[in-house]
């Protein structure tokens, strides 16, 4: 149920959230989690309740907990874009969740691109220092992926090739 659904439901204006807490406050944000932007006494509980719902609902978090970010990105891996404290363990459950959150990492470590892409082959477009070793993992998982590959190798063109015959058109020097 959305909030404009539970408003009307239970004949209450959205105005009127901000006063609540409590029971009518995990309620709003059991239906919603973009109603927590309107309960001003927020608690750790009602928080979670929110990020649980949906986990974009880590925007209106006023005091980040690192299990509230880890259950939000858990949910959703976009809303890594949220987060004000990225921890690697938080990164590295957003690009798990989906590879192409990697985009949002701030502080992008080897294993957090290689996790990313093992997630999601075109996750690849992100990754800022490409070693041969990720985009081997990117062509393995997706032959389509060469067409991100900086520094085509000939192992790496074979393994995209391998993994999908129609990724031979990325292949820059074909010889």
């Amino acid at each position: 149920m959305k909030l404009s659904e539970f408003l009307n439901r239970f004949n209450l204006k959205a105005e009127l959230i901000t006063t609540y807490s409590g029971y009518e406050a995990m309620k709003a944000v059991e239906a919603d989690g973009d109603a927590l932007q309107y309960v001003k006494d927020q608690t750790h509980d009602i928080c979670m309740k929110a990020v649980e719902a949906d986990g974009d609902a880590l925007r209106y978090v006023k005091d980040q907990t690192h299990d509230i970010c880890m259950k939000a990105v858990e949910r959703n891996g976009y809303t890594l874009r949220y987060v004000k404290d990225q921890t690697h363990d938080i990164c590295m459950k957003a690009v798990e969740a989906d590879g192409d959150a990697l985009q949002y990492v701030k502080d992008q470590t080897h294993d957090i691109c290689m996790k990313a892409v093992e997630a999601d082959g075109d996750a690849l477009r992100y990754v800022k220092d490409q070693t041969h070793d990720i985009c081997m993992k990117a062509v393995e998982r997706n032959g389509y992926t060469l067409r991100y590959v900086k520094d085509q190798t000939h192992d790496i063109c074979m393994k995209a090739v391998e993994a999908d015959g129609d990724a031979l058109q990325y292949v820059k020097d074909q010889t």
